[in-house]
């Protein structure tokens, strides 16, 4: 999208909802995790997409960067002209945060209970990991509070 597509449909996210800690700690105690059911999964990665938007806010303004939501619900963060953007999809399908980065291309994540955090499918590393390794690796100014 554009400069206007940027304005007009930026992603405001509120807090609101129960947030991974909570949701983690009802999981562990056998009241249903994320690989149990929809709602919570649901919960876990809104408020984790959420989470990095808030992050990415401060660390993308000196590379012009923007946030918005695009026509399939997909949050994309833009790090500014030359530097790319990443995008967050909630494949509800395969109850996973899939993440399309201009450093890393398409990856995929899945909550874990145990660790409290989204780790990769196959090599189990952190996405907060990968997201601040290729924001940087971009050339960007700044760093994400992810």
């Amino acid at each position: 999208g554009g400069e206007s597509a940027c304005a007009t449909g930026r992603a405001e996210h509120a807090g609101g909802g129960e947030g991974e800690e909570a949701v983690a700690a009802r999981a562990e105690e056998g009241e249903g995790g994320a690989a149990d059911d929809d709602e919570q999964w649901l919960a876990l990665a809104e408020d984790f997409r959420a989470r990095m938007t808030k992050g990415f806010e401060e660390a993308i303004k000196p590379n012009g960067g923007s946030i918005y939501t695009d026509e399939d619900g997909d949050v994309i963060v833009d790090w500014g002209p030359g530097f790319g953007a990443v995008r967050f999809n909630l494949n509800s399908e395969h109850r996973t945060l899939d993440v399309a980065s201009p450093i890393s291309g398409g990856l995929r994540y899945a909550y874990d209970p145990a660790a409290a955090t989204w780790l990769h499918v196959t090599d189990k590393h952190d996405v907060r990991g990968i997201l601040v390794r290729d924001f940087l690796r971009a050339g960007c100014v700044g760093l994400p509070d992810i």
